[in-house]
C-alpha cells in the first residue's frame, strides 16, 4: 500500500565489507540530528544485501532507527569458478527486480550510495525513476561502482582533492570522510585488554584482512606465529569465510605450547565496531590488508595508535608508546 505523506525518505545503500556499511551510519547519525533541528518528520532506510562475504546483524542499522530492506546482490569477483560468478550476476538481476518495487513504494527523495556491489541494484532501479543520487568515494581512486554511478549520479562527495580528477567538477565536491561521533569519544583501555582477555604487560598486534579477510596474509601469520606469541599478544582478524580453516590450523600450531602463550592469541573471523576500536585502542602495530575507508575511520581518535602498516597503502607512524621489543 502506498502513502503519500510529507515524510522525508531517504535511502542508504552500499554492500561489500565493512568499509561500505559503516560510514553509512555515521551519515545516519548526522541527518538525525538535523532532522531534530529542522523537524522534518525523516525517515531513513537501507537497501542492500546483508548476508555474503560480509554478512551482518541489521540490528547495526535499526539501532539507528533505519527500516532494513534486503535485497539479493553479490560481487562476481568473489566468484571461485565460471558457474559462481554466473550465480552472482543473476542474484544481482534479482536484486534489481526487487529493488523495482522496493523505491515505487518508499520512493525516496534521494538515495546516498557509498558504493560497493551491493549497491547497484538501487542505484540502476533509482536512474530509472529519476531519483536524486549522492554517491561517495573515500579512496584516492574511485572504486568499480562509483566509477560507473558517477554517470548518472547528481552529486558526487569525495574524501581526497586527488580522487576528484576522477569525477565530473560540476557536480564533485572535497567533504572529507563521514566519521561516527563515537570514535572520537574515548574509551578506557581497561575494557579494551579485557575485551580480548589480554595483559597489559606485552605488546598487542592487531593483524587483519578486513572482513572478506586476506588468505596470503593468514597463511603468514600461521607460518610465523609461535615466534610471535614469544614476545607479543595477536589479535588475528582472519575473515569470516576463512575462520574454521585458521581455526584448524591454528589450533595444531599452538598445541605444543603453554596455556599461557596460547592465551596471546585471539582469532575472529570478523568484528563489530566496538571490538573494531578496542583492537587499535591497544595495538602498538597494526598490520593490515583493510582498504582505506576501513582504517581511516579509527584513526581520527586514536592518539596512541603507533603503526599501520598496509599492503595497499603507504604506512602511517606515530610516536611509540610503548615501544616494541
Amino acid at each position: 500500500m502506498l502513502v503519500f505523506d510529507k515524510k522525508i525518505r531517504i535511502v542508504l545503500t552500499g554492500g561489500g565489507t565493512g568499509g561500505h556499511i559503516f560510514p553509512l551510519l555515521a551519515v545516519a547519525e548526522e541527518l538525525w540530528e538535523i532532522d531534530a533541528k529542522l523537524k522534518q518528520d525523516l525517515e531513513l532506510y537501507y537497501i542492500g544485501p546483508i548476508q555474503g562475504p560480509f554478512a551482518f546483524d541489521p540490528v547495526i542499522f535499526e539501532g539507528l532507527n533505519i527500516k532494513v530492506v534486503p535485497i539479493s546482490s553479490e560481487s562476481p569477483n568473489n566468484a571461485t569458478n565460471p558457474f559462481t560468478k554466473l550465480v552472482s550476476v543473476f542474484k544481482s538481476a534479482w536484486g534489481s527486480v526487487q529493488c523495482l518495487w522496493h523505491l515505487w513504494r518508499i520512493m525516496p527523495y534521494a538515495i546516498f550510495s557509498k558504493g560497493g556491489y551491493g549497491a547497484l541494484p538501487v542505484l540502476i532501479v533509482g536512474f530509472l525513476y529519476r531519483i536524486p543520487i549522492v554517491i561517495h568515494e573515500s579512496d584516492a581512486s574511485p572504486g568499480k561502482i562509483n566509477e560507473l554511478s558517477k554517470k548518472f549520479a547528481s552529486r558526487i562527495a569525495v574524501a581526497f582533492e586527488k580522487s576528484a580528477s576522477f569525477f565530473p567538477p560540476e557536480k564533485t565536491a572535497l567533504v572529507g570522510n563521514p566519521i561516527r561521533r563515537q570514535f572520537f569519544e574515548s574509551d578506557p583501555r581497561d575494557a579494551a585488554y579485557e575485551h580480548f582477555h589480554f595483559s597489559r604487560d606485552l605488546p598487542v598486534i592487531f593483524i587483519t584482512g578486513g572482513s572478506q579477510g586476506a588468505k596470503t596474509l593468514n597463511d603468514l601469520v600461521l607460518n610465523i606465529l609461535p615466534f610471535l606469541l614469544e614476545k607479543y599478544q595477536i589479535i588475528h582478524q582472519c575473515g569470516s569465510r576463512n575462520h574454521e580453516e585458521v581455526f584448524t590450523e591454528s589450533a595444531v600450531i599452538v598445541q605444543d605450547l603453554s596455556e599461557t602463550v596460547k592465551l596471546r592469541y585471539h582469532l575472529l573471523g570478523s568484528l563489530d565496531e566496538r571490538g573494531m576500536r578496542y583492537a587499535y585502542e591497544i595495538s602498538s602495530l597494526v598490520f593490515s590488508r583493510l582498504p582505506q575507508k576501513a582504517n581511516r575511520q579509527f584513526l581520527y581518535r586514536l592518539p596512541p595508535l603507533r603503526a599501520i602498516i598496509s599492503a595497499t597503502t603507504r604506512t602511517i607512524t606515530r610516536k611509540p608508546e610503548p615501544r616494541l621489543s
